[in-house]
């Protein structure tokens, strides 16, 4: 287990109840500390969130400069 995995594992639970925005802010911090967890799995589901959300929904375009931001 790497120290990142707890973290990445409750942003998984939050996700499955729905707590959207507490679960991004968790993988962006685990971006933060590595761009490439888990082969870029945290990545990806940030980024699958957004789509799930939409671009009608305006914290998707909050979170979606914040990962550009942490990833470049």
């Amino acid at each position: 287990e790497k120290p990142l995995d707890p973290a990445f594992h409750r942003a998984i639970r939050l996700i499955e109840r729905s707590n959207f925005e507490a679960a991004m802010d968790g993988l962006l911090d685990i971006l933060r500390e590595d761009k490439r967890y888990r082969d870029g799995k945290a990545r990806s589901i940030m980024v699958a969130l957004l789509e799930l959300l939409g671009e009608a929904n305006p914290i998707t375009r909050q979170y979606r400069a914040e990962l550009a931001s942490v990833l470049f």
